[in-house]
């Protein structure tokens, strides 16, 4: 299943790798971890992909602040933009980047 790490730097940047991710096999379910410390994982949509519903059933998981999940149901070879939703936890200043998933690959 992919891994994606994230990091924020300096001044709330977000960076993730592999970007884009490439997603194998059917179902698959996309792992993210956050490294940088002073930052959490929105509660609730921490990883949203816009479009569309059928490629991604299930809104993601916020397993804790520094781990979400996604589930890729992955049956077509299209690239898909999604949103990774973090929170600064000094003063609960929400960040955000728009990164891409590529199935089939």
């Amino acid at each position: 299943m992919p891994t994606v790490s994230v990091s924020v730097s300096s001044p709330g940047v977000i960076h993730v790798t592999p970007d884009p991710v490439g997603v194998s096999g059917s179902n698959a379910t996309l792992t993210f971890n956050l490294l940088s410390s002073g930052y959490s994982f929105a509660s609730s949509n921490a990883i949203v992909v816009p479009e569309p519903a059928s490629q991604f059933p299930n809104a993601s998981v916020t397993v804790s602040a520094t781990q979400a999940t996604l589930l890729d149901v992955n049956s077509d070879s299209n690239t898909y933009k999604y949103v990774v939703h973090l929170v600064r936890n000094s003063d609960n200043q929400p960040l955000s980047l728009d990164p891409a998933i590529e199935n089939g690959k």
